[in-house]
């Protein structure tokens, strides 16, 4: 069977001008993600900011807008989904720079008021948090969940994803997690959360240096590796990752799916719920950005083998928690037809896949970054 359009309505979409494109960004964000993505005409294209990576991380962002917009960008949309330094460390620098004219459309963000349901949200002390503080700014205000009638981007009560918002030019944007549990679970630890994300002023710190040169953690041979992506599979259970806004994008008919640290049952039941009735599991994007940053524990066999994908995305420098994990590297490869695996940095975990023998193998492809500059994939 073929893999089916979810949430797709291309025929309503004029064709693509010669000169259109979707483009994706991937930044060296350290640890973390940080995806700017353009679209629409190449002399104009539209643009959209999906985390920042961590504080360093917004140099970068900051340097790519000044050299190609002039120091000046409207953004459509800027994303930030969810607390974890290595997602929103970079948010605020970069929101503050001095040296750049950002403008946003709409902001996505869960704060603490969108973590429990409608009924008893509270304006609590978590509304101090710095970037609630600055959304929320007088003297500057940003839109924040606009789209969602300020309420909280999430799944609705029996699963169901909102309905797909359509921004200027085209590029349609489905909302595929987090859920109300996920987000409920959130409440009781969303201190220690803005503590790790780094929130508070006293308490930032910076990513320790990697060591230089590489570990490499020995050759493995296709029998290893088929024994790597059968591993019992558990799945995360940290409440910050399991908040997370999982997104789902799609312009002239092409689609990518960005996953931030969603949990792969969340995402699929999102999927699910789109697809139409009876239709196969089987779900077609051109590019996934692959959960926390492949994490073992949020990448699962029954994902990889629910999408058809050939484009996938490792957005980590392997410092902290040493991602990607073999495993779910080694999911994609044995499960995703003629896979591309894209490394923005080239480390002890993501060398040994630069192999002739296992790409012969199993028929992939390997694209490492330079860790300073970002990978652009082009979808148009």
């Amino acid at each position: 069977m073929q893999p089916h359009a979810f949430a797709c309505d291309s025929t309503r979409l004029p064709d693509a001008a010669a000169d259109d494109r979707f483009a994706v960004h991937v930044f060296p964000a350290d640890h973390g993600d940080c995806l700017w993505i353009e679209y629409g005409p190449r002399g104009a294209p539209r643009h959209l900011l999906i985390d920042a990576g961590t504080q360093r991380t917004a140099q970068r962002v900051a340097e790519f807008v000044r050299s190609r917009h002039g120091g000046a960008c409207a953004l459509e949309l800027l994303v930030v989904t969810h607390v974890d330094a290595d997602h929103i460390g970079g948010v605020l620098p970069l929101l503050s720079d001095p040296t750049l004219s950002l403008s946003v459309g709409d902001v996505w963000f869960n704060g603490y008021r969108h973590l429990l349901p409608a009924d008893v949200q509270s304006m609590g002390p978590l509304d101090g948090e710095r970037l609630t503080t600055r959304l929320a700014d007088p003297q500057r205000p940003l839109p924040w969940n606009a789209a969602f009638g300020r309420a909280a981007v999430r799944l609705d009560d029996a699963g169901a994803p909102p309905p797909a918002v359509e921004l200027s030019g085209g590029m349609r944007v489905q909302v595929l997690s987090a859920d109300a549990r996920q987000l409920a679970r959130m409440e009781p630890v969303w201190l220690d959360a803005c503590r790790d994300a780094c929130l508070d002023p006293q308490m930032e710190v910076e990513a320790p240096e990697e060591l230089p040169g590489f570990e490499r953690m020995g050759g493995l041979d296709p029998a290893e590796v088929e024994a790597i992506a059968a591993r019992e599979f558990r799945e995360d259970r940290a409440p910050a990752n399991g908040s997370s806004i999982g997104l789902a994008l799609e312009y002239r008919g092409k689609r990518a799916l960005l996953l931030a640290d969603a949990l792969p049952s969340v995402v699929m039941k999102g999927l699910r719920a789109m697809a139409p009735a009876g239709a196969a599991e089987r779900f077609a994007f051109d590019l996934v950005k692959v959960s926390h940053h492949g994490s073992r524990n949020n990448t699962s066999l029954p994902l990889v083998r629910a999408l058809d994908c050939r484009e996938w995305v490792f957005s980590t420098n392997g410092r902290i928690f040493k991602h990607p994990d073999d495993e779910a590297v080694a999911r994609v490869v044995t499960q995703a037809r003629d896979a591309r695996l894209w490394f923005n940095y080239r480390t002890a975990r993501t060398e040994p896949w630069d192999d002739d023998a296992l790409r012969a193998h199993f028929g992939y492809r390997t694209v490492y970054g330079d860790g300073t500059a970002p990978l652009s994939i082009e979808l148009l």
